[in-house]
């Protein structure tokens, strides 16, 4: 989170801090802290890590006891971490709100002023069910139990009607909220450290789940009812059906900085927040946005949105402080990971980065995410029985995986995703192939590569039927090579392409570039207008159309695209092998759009005057 700004001498670094958290169970923790007083930013950050941890050790019991325990164990961790380390956090401490999600179901714990909003949010209309209310001095229940405990209110400014809560005879603590974890010495006035609750739904409805530090709430108009507003700005200037919750939040945040801004004269408070969008009934799109992450406008893509933040397409990963925003089917799936003697995984999910998937004791995996300077690090292990060097490349809609099995056998795989949903089907195929390759009892062959794309195109379905995924229209192209030392087994569909190549010190030569699948090729386009595809010329290339639709493709063969699939589109790869046993070379996979405007001739050129040789890849 970026500082607060109260001026040039305001010594203070940002008080918020967050935290998301997936437990093996599948539940997920998310926790925003607003942090007060001298060290307000170390209690928030300690809470932020301390909240999941104690839930953790009691997430067998129902949630709200287990929330409750692990508050109180926070505090407690809390204060021996202040002991431990001599910080004095008599006058300094954290307001929170959590969100525990178990699967479509939310269970919402809250202290302080940081507060959380839950609204149903349907296409056609919106209604904001609650916003949790702030423990403050301005709730007269909260401020009569700590004028109860003989705590001594004063008004600050005076006259100002913003009543703090002191120890009698003294200036401190000063505090506005009436619960909070920290602030050593406003316990004994009446200052807690108990959480409320507030539980949601959204099984059977689609909606938003805003969770907000104080500072984040304060600059709203709540005039209109509570909350609406934020729903109206997230839904309308926030475009969060068009672009998701990583926009919408980031759009937020920066409109409410510039209302204190202009409401204080160029300051502005901490400003974080936590949105979760369910566009329809399951589980949520997430983002997190601090003030920092939203200061830089991102370039724009083809739908007006931020690159980073189109719904589909690429997107970064749920971790601890930083900016997210995922479908759910954008999580590497455990159920597609091969069983059967896998080394390590590398799953490209289009971001610049990767997830790595290795087998740990006990049938568990071990997932960890590596950005670019990762993946980087990572790639030589998946050549170590081989004196080729690899190096990937990725955007878009595009995803690849590389996976190793024990005894040498290595897949790679490249898809390339295109309509509403292409990244979901490219992502979901990249795990799907590798699995059936790699669990195969059979030696590796070309009818192993096919039948392994058959097997993913069956999976896609399954998957796209049971989670209301409409992939009639989305799809994706894919190249697949199967290494075993250097022999080399390849297949292809759709646009995705191979190019074979070798490269014998000044000498080089094009062995191989496979051909796109598109309806331009005779044979393929007979193929589908014999199964009654109606091909027409749209924007000077042939798309098929699935009768009495209005949405076409230029592919003859692909993964999904299920509208055109008993119209003669096929997800049957073409075949073919190679041997870099008496002479080094290379294997170039990639999209169509690689060659675009150039030849495979000037593609292999570009390789080697960017010093492919002196390199040492083979």
């Amino acid at each position: 989170c970026s500082r607060t700004v109260w001026g040039s001498m305001d010594p203070l670094p940002c008080q918020d801090s967050c935290s998301l958290t997936q437990f093996e169970s599948n539940d997920v923790l998310y926790v925003v802290c607003d942090g007060h007083g001298p060290f307000g930013h170390l209690v928030a950050f300690r809470v932020a890590q301390s909240l999941p941890y104690a839930f953790e050790k009691h997430s067998a019991a129902q949630p709200e006891p287990a929330l409750v325990d692990a508050f109180r164990e926070a505090a407690l961790d809390l204060a021996a971490f202040a002991d431990g380390n001599m910080v004095d956090i008599s006058s300094s401490g954290c307001s929170c709100t959590v969100l525990l999600r178990r699967g479509p179901e939310v269970l919402i714990a809250f202290l302080g002023d940081c507060r959380t909003l839950a609204a149903a949010v349907s296409e056609k209309s919106q209604r904001v069910d609650f916003v949790t209310a702030a423990h403050s001095t301005e709730d007269v229940r909260e401020l009569q139990r700590v004028r109860n405990t003989g705590a001594k209110l004063i008004q600050v400014p005076p006259n100002s009607g913003h009543v703090r809560i002191f120890t009698p005879g003294e200036r401190t603590p000063g505090l506005y909220t009436t619960r909070s974890l920290g602030d050593s010495t406003a316990e004994a006035l009446g200052v807690l450290r108990e959480p409320e609750f507030r539980r949601m739904s959204f099984s059977r409805t689609g909606g938003v789940i805003l969770l907000g530090s104080g500072g984040f709430w304060e600059v709203l108009d709540h005039r209109s009812g509570p909350g609406l507003e934020a729903v109206q700005f997230l839904l309308s200037a926030g475009r969060l059906r068009e672009c998701g919750p990583q926009f919408a939040a980031g759009s937020l945040t920066e409109e409410l900085k510039d209302r204190w801004q202009q409401a204080t004269d160029g300051c502005y408070d901490d400003l974080s927040c936590i949105l979760l969008h369910w566009s329809r009934p399951g589980n949520p799109v997430e983002a997190f946005r601090s003030s920092e992450a939203a200061v830089a406008a991102p370039a724009t893509g083809a739908s007006g949105c931020p690159a980073s933040s189109q719904p589909v397409g690429a997107a970064s990963v749920p971790t601890p402080l930083s900016a997210t925003s995922l479908e759910p089917a954008e999580l590497p799936d455990v159920s597609l990971c091969p069983s059967a003697g896998l080394q390590a995984q590398l799953l490209g999910d289009g971001a610049g980065g990767a997830w790595r998937r290795e087998p740990m004791p006990g049938q568990r995996l071990r997932l960890q995410r590596l950005d670019g300077e990762g993946l980087a690090q990572a790639l030589p292990e998946f050549q170590a029985d081989c004196p080729a060097e690899v190096a990937v490349r990725q955007s878009g809609q595009d995803c690849f995986s590389i996976t190793r099995k024990i005894g040498g056998l290595t897949v790679y795989v490249v898809c390339s995703g295109h309509g509403p949903w292409g990244k979901v089907v490219s992502f979901r195929a990249a795990q799907s192939i590798p699995k059936l390759l790699l669990e195969a009892s059979e030696a590796a062959t070309e009818q192993l590569l096919a039948r392994a794309v058959k097997f993913a195109t069956t999976e896609l379905k399954h998957f796209a039927e049971k989670n209301g995924y409409d992939l009639r229209h989305s799809g994706a192209s894919v190249s697949i090579l199967l290494r075993q030392g250097s022999s080399i087994h390849m297949g292809w569909l759709g646009d995705s392409r191979l190019m074979v190549a070798t490269i014998y010190g000044g000498f080089h030569r094009l062995d191989l570039l496979s051909n796109p699948q598109l309806l331009q090729i005779e044979t393929e386009r007979r193929r589908m207008e014999e199964q009654l595809a109606e091909v027409k010329e749209v924007s000077g290339e042939l798309q098929a159309f699935a009768p009495n639709d209005s949405i076409g493709c230029r592919l003859s063969r692909a993964i999904g695209n299920f509208a055109l699939a008993d119209h003669g589109l096929w997800s049957q790869p073409e075949l073919a092998k190679t041997s870099f046993e008496a002479s080094p070379g290379l294997v170039l996979m990639g999209a169509a759009k690689l060659y675009d405007s150039m030849t495979g001739e000037a593609v292999l050129q570009k390789l080697l005057d960017g010093q492919l040789q002196t390199a040492g890849t083979g």
